[in-house]
């Protein structure tokens, strides 16, 4: 069920936030070895012929979701099974718990996006469904996978199986086994579980493109940036206060109940792990809802649970008239968890825009003339114009390469083919920035459309005509009148894509329109075109109006009547190395 509904919020676009999840799933670049398996996940799906690569990209997120439900269900029935006994209604009871944390919206949301963190969630949770019965070389590969794809889900995986261990009764027939065998069966499902890290260092490559160093960084954790950061802040928040109050009389309840103990204990220490975890990390490495913060929201379903069946069983079995039916009104009104989760979620989801990224896009190659050659000298660019090439929004008549790495494979390869762009690679290996001669030599024999580099010397910044976004480098330099008109003729673009962007929560989108228009306006400051660097300015505050950044440059602006002096300025941008 939870499966379906997400499968109807499927797009082919996805947001801004997961452009470095969408360019590793779809094979457009190379993110390291971490989170390997969510490329081996993508895999069979990128096959298909079915829509856009993103759409493909996002497929596994849906089946991974319908999985991890399987698994949240298996571990609530055991644990409030084991506490507090069976019982005719402990089945619906824990489907009604299920139902509630997998129609949420951060698991609704995690199951259509891009290298989605589900897969860290079903890790987690089919230790937890098989903590008591899997073979120690089952597990342990299960740890060194779990590792490999992020830090915090190992060490939970590894304090699952642990905790299991500590709790369980010991098996006297277990001793009998020879301790060699047993180490030689560990290493070797050990080994098994880095298949897919050691796969996917072999074909890794690290260049400026590369997320290597992000996705490292991201393996302690990448929390929700614009959410809560506490786990009890987060249950309420998105479960609501009525599952934080059942949990906290369910895990009472479970630490008191000897009989549980078992089954209660491997739990509470995920929980405990994965809040720490959640809690822990600053702000987040990616948007969206980790896997430590999804195994949160489980565990504390996991034990309002316990309270919603224990509720049930006192009603069932008090001796009064009628007490069977009022246990089965006990179980409708606790059916309302997940109802009012679906209504929420597709409430939140229907308010996401789906016209964000592709106003962006249409903006960006706004006045782009067929057969140009887009340079982008910026890995964040590059990285959100991959994804526009997976979602199908890149025109199909230019070509795009990166002049921040000239030893890219894309870059590479356009060389072999195009002998004209060797001077402007060999100028780019040299300094990093091209030379006028270069670029205007070029440009005379198709267009160049590029962003602009505050970087650059004057010279270069002379030739630039803006466009919405991007701008066209013309091989011979135009004055201050032609910038600004061509600045007014495409403001509609600008104005639309703000209008877009602000019934939007695509934050790293307008982040980084931002600094393309803050990059416009440094350049211009530079130049002395105060009318021009006054716009530029202008058009950048409008999609980032707190930016410290873009205050201070128009701060420097008020009362010059030449070129200002923003040369510290020039390197926070979006060129900034």
């Amino acid at each position: 069920m939870p499966a379906l509904v997400a499968i109807g919020q499927l797009d082919g676009y996805g947001t801004g936030a997961r452009d470095e999840a969408i360019v590793r799933v779809a094979g457009l670049g190379d993110a390291g070895a971490f989170r390997a398996l969510d490329v081996w996940l993508a895999a069979p799906f990128a096959v298909l012929p079915l829509g856009t690569r993103t759409l493909r990209a996002e497929l596994p997120g849906v089946f991974l979701l319908a999985a991890a439900a399987g698994l949240a269900f298996l571990v609530i029935w055991r644990s409030l099974v084991a506490i507090t006994g069976p019982s005719r209604w402990s089945s619906v009871v824990a489907a009604i718990a299920t139902a509630g944390v997998s129609l949420s919206y951060p698991l609704q949301h995690e199951a259509t996006s891009s290298g989605s963190n589900l897969a860290g969630l079903v890790l987690i949770l089919v230790v937890l469904a098989t903590a008591r019965e899997a073979a120690p070389a089952f597990q342990a590969g299960l740890i060194t996978l779990a590792l490999t794809y992020e830090i915090p889900v190992g060490l939970c995986v590894a304090v699952a199986v642990l905790a299991a261990r500590l709790a369980s009764p010991r098996d006297a027939a277990s001793g009998t086994r020879s301790s060699g065998l047993l180490l030689l069966t560990v290493l070797v499902g050990g080994a098994c579980g880095l298949v897919p890290f050691g796969l996917a260092e072999l074909r890794s490559r690290v260049t400026p493109l590369s997320v290597s160093p992000r996705a490292l960084a991201s393996a302690f954790g990448d929390g929700q940036v614009l959410g809560p950061r506490h786990a009890g802040e987060l249950v309420r928040v998105e479960l609501g206060e009525a599952v934080l109050l059942l949990a906290a009389v369910g895990l009472g309840w479970g630490l008191w109940s000897r009989k549980g103990r078992a089954d209660v204990v491997p739990i509470v220490a995920v929980g405990a792990m994965a809040t720490v975890a959640f809690a822990e990390v600053p702000g987040g490495a990616t948007p969206g809802w980790s896997a430590t913060g999804l195994v949160t929201l489980v565990v504390f379903t996991a034990f309002a649970a316990v309270a919603m069946h224990e509720a049930v069983l006192r009603v069932a079995r008090a001796r009064l008239p009628l007490a069977s039916a009022s246990a089965a009104m006990v179980v409708v009104l606790e059916a309302a968890i997940p109802a009012v989760q679906l209504d929420d979620g597709l409430a939140r989801a229907t308010r996401r825009s789906d016209h964000a990224l592709a106003t962006w896009e249409d903006a960006v190659f706004a006045g782009v003339r067929g057969g140009a050659l887009v340079l982008v000298s910026s890995p964040l660019l590059y990285e959100r114009l991959l994804a526009t090439k997976a979602s199908g929004g890149f025109p199909g008549d230019l070509r795009m390469l990166p002049a921040f790495d000239p030893a890219n494979t894309a870059s590479a390869r356009a060389l072999a083919q195009d002998s004209q762009l060797v001077p402007l690679f060999r100028d780019l290996a040299l300094t990093g920035i091209p030379q006028e001669l270069s670029l205007s030599t070029l440009a005379a024999d198709r267009p160049i459309v590029l962003a602009t580099d505050p970087r650059w010397d004057r010279s270069l910044t002379r030739h630039l005509v803006p466009g919405a976004l991007l701008a066209v480098f013309e091989p011979e330099p135009r004055g201050g009148a032609d910038r600004k008109r061509a600045l007014d003729d495409s403001q509609a673009w600008r104005t639309r894509l703000s209008t877009s962007l602000g019934l939007d929560t695509d934050a790293p989108l307008a982040k980084l329109t931002a600094s393309l228009l803050f990059d416009r306006a440094v350049a211009a400051a530079q130049t002395g075109e105060r009318e021009v660097a006054l716009q530029a300015t202008q058009d950048a505050s409008t999609f980032a109006p707190k930016d410290a950044r873009i205050h201070e440059l128009a701060r420097r602006q008020v009362g010059a009547r030449s070129s200002v002096d923003v040369r510290d300025l020039a390197r926070q941008g979006l060129a900034a190395p």
